[in-house]
């Protein structure tokens, strides 16, 4: 919109801009630098950065500009259901470990799912202190998983190991108890 001539106003409730890229995505992945290289341009083309606003009256956004578009973050975490105990939620454990607060959660994680952002919580669990060995429980097998071929090889090469047919079922003691999957025909 503003290289098209347009004056624009963007306001974010936290105070730094770049939502669930800054706070969940591991810098091995998207660095600080590229969010804030992208922001930069934006300046350059006359946006005005409003952070720590929080909208809560759009009719008053309406009252004082032309037109309003709203980019609101979809984040709605997944939770994996477990018979008994209870999982960390792989976008609260990303923005744990990005800002530091994420403790050793034990020598040996298991990660359950298929796509990047699995492949992101493995990846980020590796490098914790203490942690000697991650894995990717998928209920599928390993060429159905949708994260990235490219994510996969580099999670692979870094030590994650994956376990494929796998469901999990039960957290107890430090112990995760799953279920064999069987692939059946295509529905």
């Amino acid at each position: 919109l503003a290289r098209r001539g347009w004056q624009v106003a963007v306001f974010e409730r936290e105070a730094d801009f770049g939502g669930l890229v800054r706070r969940v995505i591991p810098a091995f992945r998207i660095a600080d630098g590229m969010i804030d290289a992208d922001l930069a341009l934006l300046k350059s083309w006359g946006v005005e950065l409003k952070p720590n606003h929080e909208v809560e009256d759009i009719g008053a956004l309406l009252r004082n500009h032309d037109a309003v578009l709203l980019t609101i973050g979809a984040e709605q975490p997944g939770r994996l259901k477990l018979k008994s105990g209870q999982a960390m939620n792989a976008l609260d454990f990303l923005a744990a470990c990005k800002s530091g607060n994420m403790l050793p959660p034990g020598k040996q994680i298991v990660v359950a799912g298929g796509g990047n952002s699995a492949v992101d919580a493995a990846r980020a669990a590796l490098r914790l202190p203490g942690v000697e060995r991650v894995s990717i429980a998928y209920r599928r097998d390993l060429r159905q998983m949708p994260a990235a071929e490219e994510e996969l090889k580099l999670a692979q090469a870094e030590g994650v190991r994956f376990l494929p047919l796998l469901q999990p079922l039960s957290l107890s003691g430090g112990q995760l108890s799953c279920g064999r999957m069987r692939l059946g025909p295509a529905d």
